[in-house]
């Protein structure tokens, strides 16, 4: 025999949950939620001078290696097509 309460869907009893509990578990929920929210904006605001100082000294030499990178690939690549004809 089948019982009564397998029937229901489980997200079908969570506000009996609540009333059971009262409003603290779902303020919990909340606050938990926002403090992770708090937190991590707090981290990316604290720590965005550091990456933007980062940035500004990582960026030139890579973009200097990829341009030098290209541009032996294209002076190869016109090579090959210059002794092609």
């Amino acid at each position: 025999m089948v019982s009564a309460n397998r029937s229901i869907p489980h997200f079908a009893l969570m506000p009996s949950v609540f009333t059971l509990l009262g409003h603290k578990l779902m303020l919990r929920l909340f606050f938990s939620t926002v403090g992770t929210f708090a937190v991590g904006w707090f981290l990316t605001k604290f720590t965005e001078p550091l990456r933007l100082a980062t940035t500004i000294v990582i960026v030139p030499p890579i973009a200097r290696y990829w341009n030098k990178l290209t541009a032996t690939k294209a002076a190869e690549a016109a090579e090959k097509i210059r002794k092609d004809l």
